[in-house]
């Protein structure tokens, strides 16, 4: 299962998808093992695969933004860290046209499998917030944004639930306003959840 952020061209992806997030792999083809990775990836392009190996219930911080060069093009960086064991992996890509927020869980293509099956999991929750209007700094700091609650509560959000064969996968609540960004002038980070239902049909 991979749990990931990005930006992307096109409201459903596609090319020009910088995105970076986890996977949670459980390989079962000779006796039962679980292995974490984070990845960073400019999609169609093959990811980065293992910046870090994370642990099961770690807190991960993923970032992906836009920052001006000195000639003025507007480069992605993805961004990754483990909040928990202080290990992080970042880089940057050529630059791009880039205008939706994506949050994202899905069944990524293994050589095991295309797409891997669905392994059971508990909740998954994503809090997240976004930088616009105001200029950054530098790479590295963007001023306190908005949290994802305001754009989903203007109805500015499209919204999709993992079914297989008519089976719900996987169940995604509403956005609520979460805990409050630090110094962020009272904005709200935004939350919402992802919780397993059924691995039928994966």
């Amino acid at each position: 299962m991979s749990a990931w952020v990005g930006i992307s061209a096109s409201a459903g992806g596609g090319g020009g998808l910088v995105q970076t997030g986890t996977d949670s792999i459980l390989n079962c083809a000779s006796g039962c093992q679980h292995t974490y990775e984070a990845w960073l990836e400019d999609y169609p392009n093959f990811p980065t695969d293992n910046c870090f190996s994370p642990n099961q219930s770690d807190q991960i911080y993923a970032d992906v933004y836009i920052y001006p060069d000195s000639n003025g093009n507007l480069i992605p960086y993805a961004y990754i860290a483990d909040n928990t064991i202080g290990k992080n992996c970042e880089t940057s890509y050529s630059a791009e046209s880039t205008y939706y927020g994506q949050f994202m869980v899905e069944r990524p293509c293994y050589p095991s499998g295309c797409p891997a099956g669905l392994p059971e999991f508990n909740t998954l929750t994503i809090q997240g917030e976004i930088f616009y209007g105001s200029p950054c700094t530098d790479p590295y700091y963007c001023p306190p944004g908005e949290g994802i609650y305001i754009p989903y509560n203007a109805g500015m959000y499209n919204e999709y639930e993992m079914v297989n064969g008519g089976t719900l996968n996987i169940a995604l609540s509403t956005v609520t306003q979460g805990s409050q960004v630090p110094g962020g002038g009272g904005a709200y980070y935004g939350q919402f959840t992802e919780t397993w239902k059924s691995s039928s049909g994966t």
